[in-house]
């Protein structure tokens, strides 16, 4: 997955929409023809991939490029041809004007996707904002957002192959992605969203999205905020609006912004899950992430979302710095007795480029990802992983979890969840 400069493995087959294209599909869509093909989530090769986009000119192309093998995402995206070639993704985010200079068939760098930079660069502009492109022989640096709002145009989802689009705790299918807010105002120091300018979306921009989502027949949301509930005044807004909209759905969010009074309105708005990377238990790592709660909190969480019906599946990463082997057995004997916890997904610490950790530890080799590790965990890869399975046998050698993680599914979807269950995790892994 490449999506909202973030690279991840989907352990169980799920894909979400990439918020990049939500965002763009609506600047574009008002003065061009827009294809949108998203080669990961409809499962094609890069030859399939090419004849899905066909022979016709293309004015401008835009991809993501991964922290996996982004020499292969940039050299497919050259391969298309397109007059104007702008990218996206996790390697484009921390500097923008370096990715041009290291690849001059590069047109534009786009580190900021809520904003119509891409328009200006294809207008000709001397510079735009989010977006580092190419003018006269030079390279011009993106230009910073310094609004607190933003605004794009309504996102088109009428143009995604919706039915590619899977995860399988949802109420619904076909489901939609939305995004009421952008970035993060939190710091955390193994991940890079943190980095970008906490932004929020007009009420009524978001009334509108809604509103197109509901012509188009879809019951589900996928509420794609990095951090629900962060700002309180408009997550409240936004759950008035989706409470009077009638849609179910689900969303990331953290221990610290989920107070009991919060998670009643989430579930009177229809929120059935909330995901929540909780990393660990241990408080010496956490203070360390940069993570203001403890294992009671946690706890106090599961207990509030039980109340008002709202199921919770838990994030964890092992290896951060501070980890130990009595760290590890800590944290195993939280998640025997998690009862509360619908799913777990654990994952290896692999840095994430641009964020706090990543730039301390001066990078690492590629590719890496949180499902296979990397060289920087605080322990041995390989400890890490036999930590990791046991993890998983101590939470789901539990007939009883196993049932209702199961009955949480649509049959269609069960065998994705229950694969993920035995051979790695029930969900894909969020920046939380």
């Amino acid at each position: 997955m490449r999506d909202y400069y973030c690279t991840s493995v989907a352990k169980a087959g799920y894909a979400w929409h990439p918020a990049e294209f939500l965002f763009q599909s609506g600047v574009l869509a008002e003065r061009f023809d827009v294809t949108i093909v998203d080669a990961i989530a409809s499962n094609l090769t890069a030859e399939q991939t090419r004849a899905r986009v066909g022979d016709r000119p293309i004015d401008l192309a835009l991809g993501l490029v991964g922290a996996t093998d982004p020499e292969a995402d940039l050299a497919f995206l050259r391969s298309l041809g397109a007059k104007t070639l702008a990218v996206s993704g996790e390697v484009v985010r921390p500097d923008g004007v370096e990715l041009l200079r290291r690849y001059e068939f590069v047109d534009g760098a786009m580190v900021d996707f809520s904003t119509g930079g891409l328009l200006d660069l294809i207008d000709g502009a001397d510079g735009a904002p989010g977006v580092a492109i190419w003018r006269g022989g030079e390279i011009v640096a993106p230009r910073p957002e310094t609004s607190r709002e933003f605004r794009v145009p309504t996102p088109r989802h009428d143009l995604f192959a919706m039915a590619d689009y899977r995860m399988p705790l949802q109420k619904h299918r076909p489901f939609a992605s939305l995004l009421t807010d952008y970035g993060c105002p939190y710091d955390c120091s193994f991940c890079n969203t943190g980095t970008l300018r906490y932004r929020r979306r007009p009420m009524e921009d978001v009334e509108a999205e809604l509103a197109a989502i509901r012509r188009l027949g879809v019951r589900e949301l996928f509420l794609k905020n990095m951090s629900f509930g962060a700002h309180k005044a408009h997550s409240a807004d936004v759950l008035d609006l989706l409470a009077r909209h009638d849609f179910t759905w689900h969303t990331y969010a953290r221990i610290e912004d989920l107070s009991a009074e919060m998670l009643a309105g989430m579930a009177a708005a229809g929120c059935h899950l909330v995901q929540i990377g909780i990393e660990h238990v241990a408080p010496e790592i956490l203070s360390a992430a940069g993570k203001r709660y403890g294992e009671d909190d946690i706890r106090r969480v599961l207990a509030d979302a039980k109340r008002v019906g709202v199921d919770v599946g838990f994030h964890l990463v092992l290896g951060l710095p501070g980890e130990t082997r009595e760290t590890l057995a800590r944290l195993r004997r939280f998640l025997t007795g998690a009862d509360g916890a619908v799913y777990i997904s654990v994952n290896l610490y692999a840095p994430r480029i641009g964020s706090r950790l990543e730039q301390a530890q001066g990078g690492g080799e590629t590719p890496h990802d949180s499902t296979s590790g990397s060289e920087h965990g605080a322990l041995p890869r390989t400890q890490l992983e036999q930590a990791r399975a046991s993890m998983y046998r101590a939470f789901y050698t539990r007939p009883t979890r196993v049932a209702r993680l199961v009955s949480r599914m649509r049959p269609a979807d069960m065998w994705g969840g229950v694969r993920g269950i035995f051979f790695g995790a029930a969900q894909t892994s969020p920046s939380t």
